[in-house]
């Protein structure tokens, strides 16, 4: 039984259609990336949970949760990732404190998100929005 759980856990992503990821998903894509051309979309099980991935031809891509469809991760191969992503706190503090900087990340953690930044800055923020910490 171990090790048909283990099999499970190392299977490949699945190639799925836009119409399968969570509703709130397909918004959040229609939303913030409409100039971006899908590649493909991506259905990884791992373990007790469904990961969906929207890879664009650029190789921008994002992750979202399969059950809730939240967003958990955002990579930019080219471009920022648009602001209005972001909470108003978190995007206010980006402006103010590295406006030159485009943000080419960010991924959820515990504690809220983390930021990546062009200039190889990683920048934490709490759920709200609020800074937690930076660094290098």
């Amino acid at each position: 039984m171990g090790a048909a759980l283990s099999l499970t856990a190392l299977a490949a992503p699945e190639k799925t259609t836009f119409d399968k990821l969570p509703q709130n998903a397909q918004e959040f894509v229609q939303r913030f990336f409409t100039g971006e051309t899908i590649r493909e979309v991506e259905l990884n099980r791992e373990n007790s949970w469904d990961k969906y991935t929207v890879w664009f031809d650029n190789g921008n891509h994002i992750c979202f949760e399969g059950g809730t469809g939240n967003c958990t991760e955002i990579i930019m191969k080219q471009g920022s990732i648009p602001t209005g992503v972001l909470p108003a706190t978190a995007a206010a503090y980006l402006k103010k404190h590295y406006p030159d900087q485009e943000i080419l990340a960010m991924k959820q953690t515990k504690e809220g998100f983390r930021t990546g930044l062009s200039n190889g800055v990683w920048i934490d923020f709490d759920k709200e929005g609020d800074f937690i910490k930076g660094s290098k």
